[in-house]
């Protein structure tokens, strides 16, 4: 059935069908009468009722949801119950997935989503995750570029236990590999990775700012109150007799800074993974660590990523390293020769280079490093040696030494809070 309506010029159906090659498909449309100027298509507009039967695919990925029509651009949409969802593909192995409301897929077949959730699979049981992302399937590089939708935002990956921050990721699908770039100030503001278990107090205060209120006290004392998981923003205003609207700025700020997940629409809030971990080291004194990884633009090649992950061999390499942060109160930090590490298990990871604990200097051409033990174990070293203070001249170099071990501190200790 159609309706015309003469004012807008458009013709539209509520209930009608559509043949789309050997696909018939339920659903609604509309369409103008006049082309626009320098368009050479009729604007037409389709939503079907249900999921295709059979996804959208090409070589790299399969589109599944309800069909979505506009002009020449085909897409998939998502139902009452579930998001639509691009699945991504290399040699038959699942690679990712995109879950969204809205995707577009162009005649060329450049595919755009402007909001939606990434995962990526790093062996068989863990993740690279991010909740807010746009990307666009480039065909000619058969590579997707994903962004994140706020800045100060990190992608989560759990097999190496580390959040990864970059401008830009590019999922290249035949080398299955992400690559992450810092694309403003290069030299200025690095890329980074840093442990699932890192913590910068001055993170939250920037957060916290002008506020009146703590929203991570708040959503902190709340949960462990009612011994839940999730709550109502209402229910906790209600609780402690706050404004709803004044606490709904605050948590919408924290959720920015990927600290929180809150939907205005339904009202419930509840901890992210790095939200939890700020609070309970703020307020339930958990350990924590300050392995931090910067990796600075100008230190790496042209037209080279500053992080790499490699889904295929579970690895994750840095470049463009000054120094690693390994604990600023133990005063430890590795200096790479090769301004680069890479990440195999968990947190542990390999280079060569300096290693600088206080006043103390060990240089070696191969240093492995145990994050679990907070240890360093090296086979081969060339000298150890010792900066007197006020002195610039290290002491020791004379003497030789076999394979060892440092241990960097009690592994229940890492932030050094407990003494050094």
């Amino acid at each position: 059935s159609f309706q015309l309506i003469p004012r807008k010029g458009v013709l539209v159906s509520s209930d009608g069908t559509l043949k789309l090659g050997e696909r018939i498909l339920a659903g609604t449309g509309k369409m103008t009468l006049k082309r626009k100027a320098g368009s050479p298509f009729f604007s037409f507009d389709f939503q079907s009722k249900s999921e295709l039967k059979e996804p959208l695919q090409g070589m790299y990925w399969k589109a599944f949801g309800r069909l979505s029509i506009l002009d020449n651009k085909q897409g998939v949409a998502a139902t009452s119950q579930s998001a639509a969802c691009i699945e991504v593909y290399s040699q038959k192995q699942k690679l990712a997935v995109f879950r969204t409301a809205l995707a577009y897929i162009s005649a060329d077949e450049k595919i755009q989503l402007n909001q939606g959730e990434f995962t990526a699979f790093v062996g068989a049981k863990d993740s690279l995750h991010q909740a807010n992302i746009r990307a666009n399937w480039v065909p000619g590089e058969e590579a997707w570029h994903i962004h994140l939708n706020e800045g100060k935002q990190l992608f989560d990956e759990s097999f190496h236990q580390m959040r990864i921050s970059g401008d830009l990721a590019i999922l290249k699908v035949p080398n299955r590999t992400i690559d992450f770039y810092r694309l403003s100030g290069r030299a200025q503001v690095p890329a980074w990775v840093e442990s699932f278990d890192f913590y910068d107090a001055e993170r939250i205060d920037n957060e916290q700012g002008i506020l009146t209120y703590d929203p991570l006290r708040v959503l902190f004392n709340y949960l462990n109150e009612t011994k839940k998981t999730e709550a109502y923003l209402s229910d906790i205003a209600t609780r402690y007799q706050r404004d709803p609207k004044m606490l709904q700025g605050g948590f919408e700020q924290f959720k920015r800074a990927g600290l929180m997940n809150y939907q205005a629409a339904t009202d419930l809030v509840s901890w992210t993974r790095l939200g939890k971990h700020y609070a309970q080291v703020k307020f339930a004194k958990k350990d924590y660590d300050r392995f931090y990884v910067p990796s600075y633009g100008n230190l790496v090649p042209r037209d080279t990523a500053n992080i790499t992950l490699d889904l295929a061999h579970q690895k994750l390499m840095v470049r463009g390293i000054k120094e690693v942060m390994v604990s600023d109160s133990l005063k430890a930090n590795f200096l790479p020769s090769d301004s680069q590490i890479s990440f195999s298990q968990g947190r542990d990871f390999d280079f060569k280079g300096e290693i600088k604990i206080g006043n103390y200097r060990f240089r070696g051409p191969a240093f492995y490093f145990n994050f679990t033990n907070f240890a360093v174990q090296f086979p081969k070293i060339d000298s150890i040696t010792f900066l007197p203070k006020n002195s610039s001249h290290e002491v020791g170099g004379q003497f030789k030494y076999e394979a060892g071990t440092i241990l960097l501190s009690p592994p229940s200790n890492k932030s050094g809070r407990n003494g050094i």
